[in-house]
């Protein structure tokens, strides 16, 4: 048998049996160099994200990753920045936290040290915020606690409540670097009361909505918001521990699910004696800090106006369309044949007096016969508005009257 090997510039191992057969055994190829550093885990040679495209209407696409060392294999749906951090380094300890299995793939030191360090920059990072975030809260429990003492002496209780301003208690508090705001110490039955709701803790809860008004520069009348005060209810309940949803979240499914929830139910009292009294449809286009849209609004009986959807252009621009009567109409149809399948319901369209608008409105009454297309004269009227506004006389008339008239309003 004979064998025939370069191994210093060669892919593949020839083997000639004694024989007519060759056997070609083909190494595999060299692993990718690696990075010196990396800024996200999504960066790591062994990652890969897979993007499937959706066709159900939600969402357009789905994003999953999927470790490539070799034995391994495991694939796991979402960008989750942690759990992937944690099979990589092959942490047990992390993994059982973030509930996901360690890689048992074949991997080389250097690569599972890539996971390591970044999964070590992630900590450090959260333990500088969770650092930063304890500052604030103490700093923010400090002055609160100040207001709070405050509103406390202006609502004295009567004949007690508080200890003597001379006593041992009072003194001691001072002379360690107690609230200088009060000269007197509560007593042991106030502070219990102090731990309820109704007793002495309103102060606190006042102070806190204050600084919570003042620094996010909300309306005054914020505390009179039924919204906020739903809020106050459900918080008497809440679990302890509880931690309110991040920006993400309030911005990603919680938007979301809020939105169809909220559609739903519009859509739902558009519809109530329609059939007798009928339904309008009206929209425009208008392009918002670079950001073309078309907006579609529907009005009933019961609902004098519902935003049905806003509609971001850009993709189709980019591909160098127009935002054209054809296209317009069929963003329409589809909601106009949803909402009245019979086509005895929609009977009237304001559109302005745009060309593509006018076009659009055309080709939807070729579908729907009962419609009848009008001009918005809002939207011009808008304009002739805008326009007079821009007179210096009226322009300096007008913010007179908003400052004397509007401001004190809004307070």
């Amino acid at each position: 048998m004979s064998v025939a090997n370069n191994p210093l510039d060669s892919d593949s191992v020839s083997v000639q049996p004694e024989g007519d057969d060759t056997v070609q055994i083909v190494n595999p190829p060299p692993r990718p160099q690696l990075p010196s550093s990396i800024e996200t885990v999504w960066d790591h040679p062994l990652v890969e994200i897979i993007t499937e495209p959706l066709t159900n209407g939600l969402l357009k696409e789905k994003k999953s990753w999927k470790c490539l060392a070799v034995g391994c294999g495991i694939k796991r749906s979402g960008l989750n920045t942690t759990k992937c951090l944690a099979h990589g380094s092959r942490d047990a300890q992390f993994c059982h936290e973030v509930h996901i299995k360690p890689c048992n793939g074949s991997a080389t030191v250097e690569e599972i040290k890539l996971f390591a360090s970044l999964m070590n920059k992630k900590r450090c990072k959260k333990e500088a915020v969770k650092r930063g975030n304890d500052l604030v809260d103490d700093d923010i429990k400090s002055s609160q606690s100040v207001v709070s003492a405050g509103i406390l002496v202006k609502k004295p209780r009567g004949g007690g409540g508080f200890a003597s301003a001379n006593s041992s208690l009072s003194r001691n508090m001072n002379e360690e670097g107690g609230s200088p705001a009060v000269g007197r110490q509560i007593d042991v039955l106030s502070a219990f009361d102090k731990s309820t709701i109704d007793g002495c803790n309103s102060a606190d809860l006042d102070a806190a909505i204050a600084q919570m008004v003042y620094c996010k520069a909300l309306s005054f009348s914020f505390g009179e918001c039924p919204y906020f005060k739903r809020v106050l209810e459900v918080a008497r309940s809440a679990p302890r521990g509880y931690k309110p949803p991040t920006r993400n979240t309030l911005s990603g499914p919680m938007l979301d699910l809020a939105y169809s929830t909220q559609l739903l139910r519009d859509l739902e009292e558009l519809l109530i004696d329609a059939d007798i009294f009928g339904l309008a449809m009206f929209g425009d286009a208008a392009t918002i800090h670079k950001c073309p849209l078309v907006n579609m609004f529907a009005s009933s009986f019961k609902a004098p106006a519902i935003l049905i959807n806003i509609i971001d252009c850009t993709t189709r621009l980019l591909e160098g369309q127009k935002k054209d009567g054809t296209f317009i109409s069929s963003l329409f149809l589809p909601v106009m044949e949803s909402l009245d399948q019979l086509k005895d319901k929609v009977d009237i369209l304001f559109f302005d007096g745009g060309s593509n608008f006018q076009l659009a409105g055309r080709i939807i009454q070729a579908r729907f016969p009962r419609v009848t297309v009008v001009h918005g004269l809002e939207h011009v009227l808008s304009l002739v508005f805008e326009d007079i506004a821009k007179v210096p006389v009226v322009k300096v008339s007008h913010c007179i009257s908003f400052c004397l008239v509007c401001v004190p309003q809004v307070y």
